[in-house]
């Protein structure tokens, strides 16, 4: 039996500016993706000697069957194709369960990177790109995770393949889920945010200027986030008094993550917020 494997990274958005709401209920946005290292998860891909489709999850929340993101792209991968799954899917989830990381679009993503190894690239890339679009919105991004404007749902990307190095990141995710369509539903405010701010991100990313890109975090769901559960504001306050540059949400939250000038102050953000707040916060 033929085995493949490859890891799914998660995504921290250094800017998340919400422009418009759409007639069909989604959001139209503006937003920088930033793949990070830690956390991952890890997936494989077996060949079967038989019909059928499996999935295996080392998370027992998670389900195994067509709820999971994973289940639903093999599935559309084989449509698509034309074949008949004889494969088993293993997760291992290491990245928080809502926690606007993007973990359920790259695991989504990294099945139809196996599949596309397994069976010799049958679908074309435009075809690829079609069925991440069905499955989420930045699914698309995570088929080949790299730092990028991206705009519509989330799905024009635009790769700053300039970008230098990599950020002194640390990670702080709270030991709750929080919903994507609650964070949208309770949206206080749909402004772009500022030409200047865009700009400057991308200068910063593209000369390594840490500093830069930390004053430059910006989010259109973090004030209802930090309304609802005032726990992220004290997660926030305590990496700026631990020396970084700039702290704010990711994505839909509620995880935090922090920019610092070096990775030096990125472990001391780290290892404070792991002393103040113990085992509420996974700190990466």
């Amino acid at each position: 039996m033929s085995l493949y494997c490859t890891v799914a990274p998660g995504k921290v958005n250094l800017l998340l500016s919400v422009t418009r709401k759409r007639e069909d209920g989604y959001h139209d946005l503006e937003t920088i993706f930033y793949p990070i290292r830690t956390p991952t998860d890890s997936l494989s891909l077996t060949m079967l000697e038989h019909d059928g489709l499996e999935l295996s999850c080392t998370d027992p929340s998670l389900s195994c069957d067509s709820k999971n993101l994973c289940w639903r792209a093999a599935e559309l991968y084989a449509e698509s194709a034309g074949i008949t799954p004889r494969w088993h899917i293993h997760l291992e989830k290491n990245i928080p369960i809502a926690a606007g990381l993007g973990g359920g679009s790259s695991n989504a993503a990294a099945v139809l990177r196996l599949l596309q190894d397994a069976c010799a690239s049958l679908l074309s890339q435009e075809k690829l790109q079609e069925i991440a679009l069905r499955l989420g919105a930045d699914v698309t991004f995570f088929l080949s995770p790299r730092p990028s404007l991206a705009r519509g749902v989330g799905e024009v990307l635009y790769p700053i393949n300039d970008a230098l190095g990599d950020l002194p990141l640390t990670i702080a995710a709270p030991c709750f889920p929080v919903s994507a369509a609650w964070a949208y539903q309770n949206l206080k405010r749909i402004a772009p945010a500022s030409e200047e701010r865009r700009v400057a991100m991308l200068q910063a990313l593209r000369l390594g200027d840490w500093v830069a890109c930390g004053n430059m975090l910006y989010n259109d769901l973090s004030p209802a986030l930090y309304e609802k559960f005032p726990l992220l504001k004290m997660i926030r306050e305590c990496m700026f008094s631990a020396g970084a540059s700039g702290a704010e949400i990711s994505g839909s939250g509620p995880t935090l993550f922090a920019v610092s000038k070096d990775n030096r102050t990125a472990a001391a953000v780290a290892a404070a917020v792991k002393s103040a707040f113990g085992d509420a916060v996974k700190v990466f």
